[in-house]
């Protein structure tokens, strides 16, 4: 549902299903997430192996696009990954800008990831709690601020922030993150027409979170749906404010 306009907005499958296949054969033959460069440019730190140790997974989007002239144009997004990656060549970047993250964010997370270090090594149980607070307090004042950052951008030429579209609801961890905003924020912000979504799991080829490996999921209840009925939408009539 699009809290502007009232109405509900949807997103069907198209072909996107098929290249999100062939995604997954590709990133199967090569071992790693950076398949649009050279072997001998790849990032070692982009394999599957080092990405996805242990139980780890993240899913993965496909977004099937046409451009003004009516050819298809594909799109790819991943959710966020371990270790601080967010840009990988080919793939649909986040929706916080670089200089924002590197100048708000990145700096903020270190600071935090410095108390953590020096709570799991602190014996003393008072020193201990203070620090627990200090980094519960930081996290706290960094996520109020990374969801001011986020704007998403719909396809009547609007945006909204992440409590325009939650309006007064709790906000889950990670929302922003995830593939489908990305992917059709990247489209409304390039003046494409989305045709057909897909999303799939990937990572070890065990169950995890109640998903499976190579398995189509549909966009998630709690981080997704609250932003996409509004992101689809293509007549809303807010600008900039709260909905």
């Amino acid at each position: 549902l699009c809290p502007d306009c009232g109405i509900v907005r949807s997103l069907g499958i198209g072909d996107s299903r098929r290249y999100a296949e062939k995604l997954m054969r590709r990133m199967t033959t090569l071992g790693r997430l950076d398949v649009d460069v050279p072997s001998s440019d790849a990032n070692p730190s982009l394999t599957l192996d080092e990405l996805f140790p242990g139980d780890r997974g993240h899913m993965f989007g496909v977004l099937e696009c046409q451009d003004e002239q009516g050819q298809t144009v594909w799109l790819k997004a991943f959710s966020s990954l371990r270790g601080g990656i967010r840009f990988v060549p080919g793939w649909v970047r986040p929706n916080i800008s670089h200089e924002d993250y590197e100048r708000i964010i990145d700096p903020q997370e270190q600071a935090i990831k410095a108390v953590s270090q020096d709570w799991s090594v602190e014996t003393d149980p008072v020193r201990k709690a203070q620090l627990a607070q200090d980094r519960a307090q930081r996290s706290q004042s960094l996520w109020q601020q990374m969801k001011s950052l986020y704007r998403f951008h719909n396809f009547a030429g609007r945006s909204a922030s992440i409590d325009d579209l939650f309006q007064g609801k709790g906000v889950p961890g990670g929302v922003g993150e995830c593939c489908a905003p990305k992917l059709l924020c990247a489209a409304a912000l390039s003046g494409l027409t989305p045709i057909g979504l897909s999303e799939f799991y990937w990572g070890p080829a065990t169950a995890y979170e109640g998903k499976t490996a190579g398995t189509f999921y549909p966009c998630c209840e709690q981080r997704c749906r609250p932003l996409l009925g509004f992101i689809l939408c293509h007549e809303c009539k807010s600008q900039n404010s709260n909905i």
